[in-house]
């Protein structure tokens, strides 16, 4: 019993990471791009990186939190089968919602901050 509780929440993990590794993908390429782009003396090209970076924070952000995570999907299938619907279904996908929102806010948070360092690195230099 406790290992079967054990995979669940190891694939529930697995399942969380897949979905923002794109959003840090993405973020590491912008920052990668934006340094070689520096070093290569291009600095009118570098030097939008930043403001990129915070824009697509505050995009991620509202992605995360009006996103649905397939919350809806699964409904309408409950509802298709005409299953009963629980309170603590209902709980359990809004925490899940939760915890998803707080993982897009955080990374966004990430891109928004990396574009502030990234401009003071830039300022400077």
């Amino acid at each position: 019993m406790a290992g079967e509780e054990y995979n669940r929440l190891n694939e529930v993990r697995r399942t969380r990471f897949l979905l923002t590794l794109p959003v840090l993908a993405i973020l590491l390429s912008l920052i990668v791009v934006s340094v070689i782009l520096f070093i290569a003396n291009k600095k009118s090209y570098a030097e939008v990186f930043p403001l990129v970076l915070v824009l697509l924070g505050i995009v991620i952000i509202f992605f995360g939190a009006f996103y649905d995570f397939g919350a809806n999907r699964y409904l309408e299938n409950v509802f298709i089968a005409k299953a009963p619907l629980k309170e603590n279904d209902i709980t359990q996908i809004n925490r899940e919602q939760l915890i998803m929102t707080v993982i897009y806010g955080s990374a966004g948070i990430l891109y928004i901050i990396s574009g502030v360092v990234l401009n003071f690195i830039f300022a400077s230099l």
